[in-house]
């Protein structure tokens, strides 16, 4: 409810900005072969490759986000819906009270998380992480790192796990790099 209370985010010139849910749409394929459609949209991995890069630009895309223009404009019309007073916290009620849900065919093989960089001279570079299953992938992230913790490892401040441990957390929770030459 509150990422389509929010809407969209982005980071342009080293702020994080408000835009549209759902823009930025791309067609893309994985190294499997898989087409999917990403949308921008406001998300804990839009901030961890902020940090984690640097970049003064960043796009944080998923495909759950709404990629076509009738999607995102019912986004766009429940989002403003939802900032009513009382709304937001109604629909979550009642969204809690949901106790079935369907179980469906996983659409892929694996879940992908993508990196492109684009620098000033024009070059792009491009990569994927294959997670597998991406909720057994985030449930082994957490183990890995919190066993990273618990020996010790850790130094600090408040970090994501990237920035802390490295991308050997995700090898070591069982995703695999795939950077085409």
């Amino acid at each position: 409810m509150q990422a389509l209370r929010d809407g969209g985010r982005e980071v342009r010139q080293g702020r994080l900005v408000r835009v549209r849910a759902g823009g930025a749409a791309e067609r893309l394929t994985t190294p499997d072969g898989d087409l999917v459609t990403t949308a921008a949209m406001g998300s804990g991995e839009l901030f961890a490759a902020w940090q984690a890069s640097g970049a003064p630009s960043v796009i944080g895309a998923s495909a759950l986000a709404p990629g076509t223009p009738a999607a995102r404009a019912a986004t766009s019309a429940a989002g403003g819906l939802l900032r009513l007073p009382g709304l937001a916290a109604f629909a979550t009620r009642r969204l809690a009270r949901v106790t079935t849900t369907t179980a469906r065919e996983r659409p892929r093989r694996s879940s992908w998380g993508r990196a492109r960089v684009e620098w000033p001279s024009g070059r792009v570079r491009e990569g994927w992480l294959r997670t597998g299953e991406a909720m057994t992938f985030t449930a082994d992230a957490v183990v890995e790192v919190a066993q990273r913790l618990t020996k010790g490892e850790g130094r600090p401040g408040a970090y994501t796990p990237a920035r802390l441990f490295g991308p050997e957390v995700a090898l070591a929770a069982g995703a695999e790099f795939v950077v085409p030459d």
